[in-house]
């Protein structure tokens, strides 16, 4: 039986494995595409890219949220069968449920957040230099 602990080590480990992989395909296809840029350095390319990655990753943690299509329709059959005279959960109900309802990709937030972490070390490391 798998406990508390050894789950979340797993998946905080396949976070940051996925995040250094990440960022070393990024770094890859930075120095394969930029290396001889005469317009931008690659310094400047890894701080762009770590600040796009965590801005990325900040609004997939946020998430979207309010009412969607599902929703929607699901108000108008309630609202049709409370027309009809059926029993139903009214559609105020159903907007009042789903209002706010955030629907984050937590993982891939903190993929990215962390991605764009180690790109801006990789920044840092490379203009010192």
């Amino acid at each position: 039986m798998i406990d508390m602990k050894e789950s979340l080590f797993r998946d905080a480990l396949y976070v940051m494995a996925a995040s250094v992989a990440l960022a070393l395909v990024i770094y890859g296809v930075d120095v394969w595409l930029f290396s001889s840029s005469r317009f931008i350095s690659l310094p400047d390319v890894f701080f762009l890219e770590a600040v796009f990655a965590v801005l990325a990753g900040i609004m997939l943690l946020l998430g979207s949220g309010g009412i969607g299509r599902g929703s929607e329709r699901a108000a108008m059959l309630a609202s049709a069968a409370s027309a009809m005279g059926r029993d139903s959960v009214g559609p105020s109900e159903l907007y009042r449920r789903d209002a706010w309802k955030p629907k984050s990709y937590v993982q891939a937030g903190l993929v990215l957040i962390l991605t764009g972490t180690i790109l801006f070390v990789i920044y840092l490391v490379s203009y010192s230099f």
